[in-house]
């Protein structure tokens, strides 16, 4: 309803706005969201000749453009200066469009000029094996998979969530890609935007299929992105690098090119010969399988009998290359519009064929550029490079995996106890059913998946325009560099080094905000090496510090090592990015043993604490009892719950504010001094543990009983040991201790060996993964989970949620913990209850109440207590808006110097009393800038993740986002993840919402949208 009702006040304000006005709704109107897409909005755009007409232009840099006067593509094309908020390098290249495409308007023919034709080198040799993959959307949402050429056809398939039939048809025709490829060696396999490759490498994780075929295709370089090739070489007269905006370019090229309808493969040439094969005889093998739109049009696959869609399905090559640059994945993309396309234009019966036969003739028309330009392809690029990827990313399940998914897909087809009990929270929402052998197997290969992004997203980078790499923590493209000092040798140092210092914006990602540590080791980006051909050369640097300069950029120092084999040069990098993903081998062992002993144990489920939790069975305590009843004191009862437990667990929900840290210290205290346990505390962050462990000694653990290595706080009062006494700490401590570590610690059985612990408490339930928590149970006997669920933030798809939260897994659908599983703690000591009340109503079914001898003590003169929203007016704005940051610091004028009374003690308020959260690094960077101009100091400005376990009077929210098209992470990454809930939960009295005014104006495409939208709207308005 309340979606509803926003939607009809937008109207009725936007009828009584024009009610007054004489003339209709001009393009541009800011007052107004136009998708830019539609018949009516090109049209409309054409006619006021908008730089949105320019390939590659967003909508940031188009409102950067037009605060510097540049409204049409004309002044693009002919300005001759700088672009305040844009690198000097992204308004050369936008320039350069604009000119090209005004040439092609002229002209009324298609245009294009080669930049660099050495980057044609990067195309591999043509042969007669050769296919197109492509994906494309059909109109019932799911998408379809097609690998083919003329006269060669893989088959095309309907990939479906949750489909046996999909999962088979899917292998399958990973199967015959492999026995194409046994019979043709030298061939490859060409699609068009790294948004394909990153479906086809979902689809992979979430049917647990072909995954290492996929792999070993991109390793190998046998799958080609036709894409960077192009961007690197070619400048095109067209508004869009999507597939199906250079179908005029590919139609109108001169050629005799084609293959005969039912054109035979024919035997591949001799290997070695193709190596010395002139230019002419390339040419005429592509003559042959070339573009050949006749060859697919009377063809039908089987696989296609009963999976046709009409020609207007959505192109998902024509879509990927926009979302993968704004960040979302095609599965999640809203498509406004579609593509038909005529016979002449590459469009046969069949859109996937279509799709392959526009592939391939792209290929084709690069290859003749090649020619013209007597540029010999290099035979592709080569696998990558040992320095890069000396561990590749291709890993085969284990025989382990592979045994407990054989087992779990014969158990989902009959009837099994797990299919009413074992429900849990997939990543997309929604409950299934799930045997712990399917739980277990997609674990087997959680860490594993989770690591493919990371080296994908680096190989993306050595070949794709530095302008379109995705936003990625820890990122920064260079607007601006010095040598601070030149090449040289150091004292006992061998290698040559020197100091740089670059200027740019370090990205966040989803996760927010993205700093880089001094001693952070980063690889720094040149242009195209000179011995690889389509490569960007690297070198590896390491970070000396970072900071924010005036104008809101960072500027990051460095210390760059010379690689080895190369002489010292005086360029400077391009880009810079963070370093490839460490082995989880410890963690993988430990998942692998506890697969072992299900897998022994099968049809039967073992009695142990992890295993009760992939079961999602009850707690088991000895004599067969039920769970403790609370009676006022939760810790009490939590300790003979904990006390009483046969190899299980208990699970504890906290929301925000109802003292977890104190509760789970108190448990802890007495499980050490009355039955002289072995405990160990674990959690992601590092301050989590610690704060447990200071609030162990403050009650009255011994401090000598309590120990961790890495430590960030300053002189802790408990033991500061290293990682070789771990064992030794555990194995003298006759009168019980608690120990500290990361997972990455519970899961080395060489630090903490397995069942030596007779509880693990994880710390943060509510983020730590499942697989994660699988990889740690080994250490203990008996699990004790602390937390508050909260979203994940994953990588990677996964074919069962073993990403998802521990929590979650046992919450289910439910919302809150049931009394069954855990306990509830329903008190909270921090919110007020104009806060705690709609937070309760929506996300914890008015389970959660404030205690209002705490909350009502509490009071800020003049500032009424609860939730507010302010509305901002701002337009172009992605991760940072400056009328939101200067709002911001308005509202801490007015706030700081107000009285705030505690119980009988009053003060002023003082800034460290206040809280601001953004979403983004790049918000809270100018936010900070901001304050200190003002010589506003100690309020903590961040991101969501840097608050948890804090609380402040007053916190401060800013979106930061204009519109719901310019969410980098779509609108639920805004409205349903963490930043709202470490804003509302973190506040004593107000919670003040500063956002766009157009930002919730959108009605979403799906239900799960329109209810994240509703929560949103109920909790703000």
């Amino acid at each position: 309803m309340s979606v509803y009702l926003a939607r009809t006040r937008r109207l009725d304000r936007i009828i009584e706005d024009k009610l007054g006005e004489l003339l209709p709704v001009q393009w541009g109107d800011p007052r107004f969201l136009a998708c830019a897409h539609c018949p009516t909005c090109t049209a409309a755009l054409t006619a006021a000749r908008d730089p949105l007409l320019v390939a590659g232009l967003d909508d940031p840099a188009r409102t950067r453009l037009r605060e510097a006067g540049i409204t049409t593509i004309d002044r693009l094309a002919r300005t001759e200066s700088a672009v305040p908020g844009l690198a000097p390098r992204t308004v050369i290249a936008l320039r350069r469009q604009a000119e090209i495409q005004l040439r092609a308007e002229e002209s009324a023919t298609p245009v294009h000029t080669v930049l660099d034709p050495g980057a044609l080198g990067a195309l591999p040799h043509p042969h007669q094996g050769d296919l197109a993959l492509t994906l494309r959307r059909a109109p019932d949402g799911h998408q379809r998979l097609t690998i083919a050429a003329p006269g060669i056809s893989l088959g095309t398939v309907v990939l479906a969530n949750e489909s046996p039939t999909s999962r088979r048809a899917f292998t399958d025709l990973l199967d015959r890609l492999v026995a194409h490829r046994r019979a043709h060696p030298d061939a490859h396999v060409y699609y068009y935007g790294s948004a394909v490759r990153d479906d086809l490498l979902t689809w992979t994780g979430r049917h647990g299929a072909g995954e290492e075929i996929i792999d070993e295709s991109l390793c190998d370089g046998v799958l080609v992105d036709l894409y960077p090739i192009l961007r690197g070489a070619l400048v095109l007269g067209v508004r869009s690098y999507e597939l199906p905006a250079l179908r005029e370019i590919l139609i109108s090229a001169n050629t005799s090119r084609s293959a005969p309808p039912e054109a035979e493969v024919r035997p591949q040439p001799d290997a070695h010969a193709s190596d010395h094969t002139s230019s002419t005889e390339k040419h005429s093998y592509r003559e042959q399988y070339s573009d050949s739109t006749r060859a697919v049009e009377g063809r039908r696959d089987p696989d296609d009998v009963h999976h046709s869609y009409p020609e207007h399905d959505t192109d998902n090559a024509g879509h990927s290359e926009t979302d993968r640059r704004e960040g979302r994945h095609t599965e999640n993309a809203q498509h406004t519009g579609s593509h038909s396309y005529p016979a002449q234009h590459l469009m046969s019966a069949r859109p996937g064929a279509s799709d392959c036969a526009a592939v391939l003739r792209l290929r084709d028309w690069l290859l003749d550029r090649a020619d013209e330009h007597g540029v010999v392809p290099a035979g592709g690029l080569a696998p990558f490079p040992s320095e890069h990827f000396g561990g590749a990313p291709v890993s085969r399940p284990s025989s382990v995996e592979a045994a407990l998914a054989e087992f779990a897909g014969a158990a989902s087809d009959v009837a099994t106890p797990y299919g009413a009990t074992s429900e849990v929270l997939r990543p997309g929402g929604g409950i299934v059913g799930a045997h712990p052998a399917a739980l277990m197997a997609a674990a087997l290969g959680y860490h594993r998946r989770e690591r493919k992004p990371l080296w994908w997203a680096h190989a993306d980078r050595l070949t794709y325009p530095v302008d379109e790499w995705v936003e990625a923590p820890g990122v920064l493209v260079a607007e601006w560099g010095s040598v601070d000092t030149k090449w040289h040798h150091s004292p006992n140092r061998p290698t040559m080094r020197r100091y740089l210092t670059l200027t740019g914006r370090i990205g966040g990602g989803r996760a927010g905000g993205a700093t880089l540590a001094p001693g952070t080791t980063v690889y720094t980006f040149y242009e195209q090496s000179a011995d690889s051909v389509g490569r960007r050369a690297t070198a590896t640097a390491t970070v000396l510090g970072c900071a924010v300069d005036a104008d809101f950029a960072d500027t990051v120092r460095l210390e760059e090592l010379l690689p080895e084999g190369r002489e010292p040069f005086d360029e400077l990098p391009t880009a810079i990015a963070p370093g490839l993903p460490r082995s989880d081998a410890d963690a993988e062992s430990a998942v692998e043993f506890a697969a072992q002993q299900l897998l022994v144990a099968l049809p039967g489920i073992p009695d142990a604490a992890i295993f009760d939790i992939l079961a999602r069975r009850p707690p088991r305590l000895r004599d067969g009892r039920s769970l403790p009843r609370v009676f006022g004191d939760h810790a009490a009862a939590i300790t003979s719950a904990v006390e009483a437990l046969d190899d299980s667990y208990v699970a504890v929900q906290g929301p925000p504010g109802t003292g977890k840290t104190a509760t789970a210290a108190r448990v802890i205290e007495r499980l050490v001094a009355r039955d002289k346990w072995r405990i160990g505390v674990v959690a992601l962050s590092h301050p989590t543990i610690e704060n447990i462990l200071d609030a162990i000694v403050e009650i009255g653990v011994l401090p000598e009983l309590v120990a961790k290595k890495d430590v960030g706080a300053v002189a802790p009062e408990w033991a500061v040991i290293d990682a070789d006494r771990y064992p030794r700490f555990l194995d003298n401590a006759v009168n019980g201790c608690v120990i500290g570590g990361a997972p990455a610690d519970f899961a080395n059985e060489e630090l903490i060996p397995r069942g030596s612990l007779d509880l693990l408490v994880i710390a943060d339930a509510g983020y730590f993964p499942l697989a994660e928590l699988i990889a740690v149970a080994a250490c203990a006997r008996n699990l004790l989970l602390f937390g508050d669920p909260a979203t994940t933030a994953l990588r990677a798809t996964h074919p069962e949620p073993v990403g998802a939260s521990a929590l979650d897994m046992l919450i289910g659908g439910d919302g809150t913990l049931s009394t069954e599983r855990g306990y509830f703690l329903d008190r909270t000591w921090r919110t007020h209850p104009s806060i705690c009340e709609p937070l309760s109503r929506l996300r914890y079914g008015n389970r959660l109440h404030a205690n209002e001898t705490v909350t009502l003590a509490r009071r800020l003169d003049q500032v009424a207590p609860g939730i507010e929203t302010v509305l901002v007016d701002h337009h172009g704005n992605t991760t940072e808006s400056e009328a939101e940051a200067r709002e911001v610091v308005r509202r801490i004028r007015t706030l700081l110097g107000a009285t705030w009374t505690v119980g009988t003690h009053s003060r002023r308020l003082h800034p460290h009393d206040i809280f601001v959260v953004a979403p983004y690094g790049a918000q809270v960077a100018r936010i900070r800038t901001l304050l200190a101009r003002a010589k506003i100091e100690d309020v903590l400005v961040g991101t969501p993740d840097r608050f948890r376990g804090r609380e402040a009077a007053v916190v401060l929210v800013s979106t930061a986002t204009s519109t719901p098209a310019e969410a980098p992470y779509g609108m639920s990454a805004l409205l349903a993840g963490d930043l709202l809930r470490a804003a509302v939960c973190r506040a004593l009295w107000k919670t003040v919402i500063i956002r766009s005014t157009l930002l919730t104006e959108y009605l979403p495409a799906t239900e799960a949208g329109v209810a994240e939208l509703a929560a949103f709207l109920d909790l703000t308005t």
